[in-house]
């Protein structure tokens, strides 16, 4: 799908989302939308086929390269299913719609996983990075 697609389908819901507001350091008001369950169910029913379609979007095609490739390493280092999460949207005055995605590892196993590795890697001294 093409950026302008993409933007049209935010579009289309924005002007029904509940913005709050930032302040930034500068003093600037940047508007945000923390991407929710009660996002959905606020929206008219005709609108939220659309937010699927974005949250399907933002979820797949418009994932930083950067976290793509953090889930990656963290599924080949750690031996974890690790998953990206939309959180935010923000809407800037200069650059238009921004994301905020979290990179998420579920259950108990999958920490346990994660523990070890990081006790391993302390234990002999850490990564070799200071």
């Amino acid at each position: 799908m093409s950026p302008i697609n993409r933007l049209a389908l935010l579009g289309r819901i924005s002007g029904q989302l509940h913005w709050q507001e930032k302040t930034l350091p500068s003093g600037a008001k940047e508007p945000f939308v923390i991407l929710s369950k009660e996002v959905k169910i606020d929206l008219p029913d005709e609108l939220k086929s659309v937010y699927d379609s974005f949250l399907a979007k933002m979820k797949i095609e418009l994932v930083p390269t950067i976290l793509k490739e953090e889930v990656q390493i963290q599924e080949r280092t750690l031996g974890v299913k690790a998953y990206i999460v939309p959180m935010k949207i923000y809407k800037g005055e200069k650059k238009g719609f921004r994301g905020e995605w979290q990179i998420l590892v579920l259950g108990k196993e999958n920490f346990e996983k994660m523990k070890r590795q990081l006790d391993s890697v302390w234990r002999e001294g850490g990564d070799g990075e200071r």
